[in-house]
């Protein structure tokens, strides 16, 4: 399959800073910069295209980039762990590069911009890989998490450790600030505030996301159940709502739950069919017990 190469967004607020960093001398520091980013998510892109995935467009802002793809390859851990992984990996290679750049083409160059070139690919493979969402480490643990708690949990606990970094990061900033750093501590303090936005702006994503899939695999059940899949049992006490249990699914498994009440006694048993028939003709936020009662009033097999 030919790649269709996915557009470059660029945010207007990035080409403000590039005039300012033209204004202060540093015009070429800033064009290394996005140009590095640029390399960082164009690896994403290439890895997701390999999954035959598509790349819709690449975004740039003065924080950062972020490839997008529409499809919910977040739901496959695997797919997720290696598109996640690409970006920082590009980095490092680069890093690594900068000797032999250095040795073909070093009395072309500015030593300076050598050195940058080394210092922002580490520093961008390394800040990716922090456990937290939207960072690319954050994509990876939510990946793993989700296999033990869910994929919709996973998401938040990672975007929850995201807003910490974001936090984190804003506090830095003004650290700097108080202690007339001046466009450093600015900068840090504008890039944390942008950081806790995104995490939370990834919280929400993810619910959507995932009621996305939920349609998705209802409609499309017969289709994907090809093979041999693994299966899961889940037990769920009858006044629990049905979010809680949507939530507990897992990716790329075939699920039964068994409704039981307060004694621990079997009221229900559901399939994965069964289970996303019910959500769309209900919602999520019934009890378990309300739906598989009207279920069995509707149905005379019952």
């Amino acid at each position: 399959m030919a790649m269709r190469f996915p557009w470059i967004s660029v945010d207007p607020l990035l080409i403000v800073a590039l005039v300012v960093l033209a204004g202060m001398g540093r015009l070429a520091a800033g064009l290394l910069f996005l140009g590095l980013v640029l390399l960082h998510e164009i690896a994403h892109a290439l890895v997701a295209h390999h999954y035959g995935l598509r790349v819709s467009r690449v975004e740039l802002t003065p924080f950062g980039g972020r490839a997008c793809i529409p499809e919910l390859t977040v739901l496959d851990p695997s797919v997720e762990i290696s598109i996640a992984l690409a970006g920082p990996f590009c980095n490092l290679l680069l890093a690594a590069a900068a000797p032999a750049l250095a040795g073909m083409a070093g009395h072309l160059l500015d030593p300076a911009l050598l050195s940058m070139w080394t210092v922002v690919n580490l520093s961008l493979a390394l800040f990716n890989l922090l456990p937290g969402l939207p960072l690319d480490g954050g994509r990876v643990v939510r990946a793993l998490l989700a296999s033990r708690v869910g994929w919709t949990q996973a998401t938040r606990r990672l975007a929850a450790a995201g807003q910490g970094l974001g936090l984190l990061v804003t506090a830095s900033g003004g650290i700097l600030l108080w202690n007339n750093a001046g466009l450093p501590g600015f900068s840090f303090l504008l890039t944390g505030v942008f950081f806790w936005i995104a995490a939370r702006s990834e919280s929400r994503a993810g619910s959507l996301s995932f009621q996305r899939y939920v349609l998705q695999k209802t409609s499309g059940l017969g289709n994907w159940l090809t093979g041999i899949r693994e299966g899961r049992w889940l037990v769920v006490h009858e006044e629990e709502p049905l979010q809680m249990v949507v939530q507990r699914l897992l990716p790329h498994r075939y699920h039964w739950v068994v409704a039981v009440d307060g004694r621990g006694r079997p009221r229900a048993l559901l399939n994965e069919a069964e289970l996303f028939a019910l959500a769309r003709r209900h919602g999520l936020a019934v009890p378990v017990k309300a739906i598989v009662e009207a279920s069995r009033r509707a149905s005379p097999a019952h």
